[in-house]
């Protein structure tokens, strides 16, 4: 027999002993946001840009609105706060004022081509 099956093995420890020490409690994690309020929040924002940026090119305007309409309906669904009516109002007069300036383009483009002499 060899040396190494002479060596005596070190004796199990009994089973009422843990082995280990005892996992340490779970840390507490900060409380998260509800998808609610990221979305009013989301919705305001598309409200705030789409009326300020019609300003500059409507099509951000008629995006922007649609955007916070359709936002704001969906966070309202979950739950109804100031936020969501706020962007919900912001959307309405974002998709209405650019619409309307849309059509006095076309309309002031169309009667300056009329006047236009070729």
């Amino acid at each position: 027999m060899s040396d190494f099956d002479n060596q005596q093995q070190p004796p199990a420890p009994p089973a009422s002993e843990q082995p280990f020490a005892p996992p340490a409690p779970p840390v507490p994690q900060p409380a998260a946001q509800p998808a609610n309020k990221n979305i009013a929040i989301t919705a305001l924002v598309l409200g705030i840009v789409g009326l300020v940026g019609m300003w500059f090119w409507l099509w951000i305007g008629i995006i922007g609105g649609i955007g916070a309409i359709a936002a704001s309906r969906r966070a309202a669904k979950i739950e109804k706060s100031g936020i969501t009516t706020a962007a919900l109002v912001l959307g309405i007069i974002s998709l209405s004022l650019s619409v309307v300036l849309w059509v006095v383009n076309i309309i002031f483009a169309a009667a300056l081509l009329s006047s236009l002499s070729f």
